[in-house]
């Protein structure tokens, strides 16, 4: 268990820090500390294991390039490109990886 412990503290504290675990400064994301809160350790005999059941944390480990979002409540999405309002049903984005594991 002490050694779990000890991958999942150098984690939370790469996530201060904004780095990757080789080191590598994190593009800019939001913070809600919500990914950071839901890593865990578990231990038995065999051996322990330091991950996270957030539905996000795959996207943030790994990427996701060409990822669509669509308007769910409202009819588009809106947003500000260049000082000019967009009105989009959906959009493409490229989700930049940000290894935290």
């Amino acid at each position: 268990m002490a050694l779990g412990e000890g991958v999942r503290e150098s984690t939370l504290e790469r996530f201060k820090e904004g780095r990757a675990p080789d080191g590598r400064r994190w593009k800019t994301s939001i913070d809600s500390s919500q990914l950071r809160n839901s890593i865990q350790v578990t231990a038995d005999a065999s051996g322990f294991a330091v991950g996270t059941n957030a539905k996000h944390a795959a996207t943030h480990q790994f990427g996701d390039q060409g990822r669509t979002i669509r308007a769910r409540k409202a009819k588009n999405l809106r947003f500000q490109v260049g000082g000019q309002w967009v009105s989009k049903k959906q959009v493409k984005v490229n989700i930049p990886a940000r290894p935290f594991l």
